[in-house]
């Protein structure tokens, strides 16, 4: 473990938390960025495809609890979204029960705006 001696004032996790060895790195409060972040989706990057059924996802979506929170440590600043373990339980889609990867939400979402775009289309017909 190794990690930066520098506290954030919310608690006394370190800023930076890192484990090189196992490709993890933890930042204990607001990582800004003034010019993008990139998830790496190539095709060439992936394997192991599945059929995604929209209907189904779009199901899921509406049993999730989606909230407006804050996490502990910052209770001023907030948030909407939904709980991680309930997202990693519809949709299977994480290794971490405790985290949601921005690239699974936005995929989620695209999915169900795709489908609610064949169900409004399916209406005005």
């Amino acid at each position: 473990m190794d990690v930066n001696t520098s506290t954030n004032n919310a608690s006394d996790a370190p800023l930076i938390y890192k484990e090189f060895d196992n490709h993890f790195i933890k930042i204990n409060g607001t990582f800004k960025v003034t010019g993008s972040v990139n998830n790496s989706s190539s095709k060439t990057l992936k394997e192991r495809f599945k059929t995604v059924y929209p209907q189904l996802f779009l199901y899921k979506i509406t049993q999730l609890t989606i909230d407006v929170w804050s996490y502990k440590e910052y209770p001023k600043s907030r948030h909407i979204g939904p709980i991680a373990e309930e997202f990693s339980q519809s949709f299977r889609l994480s290794n971490n029960e405790q985290s949601i990867s921005t690239i699974g939400v936005t995929g989620v979402a695209l999915v169900a705006i795709e489908e609610l775009k064949k169900v409004n289309d399916q209406i005005k017909s």
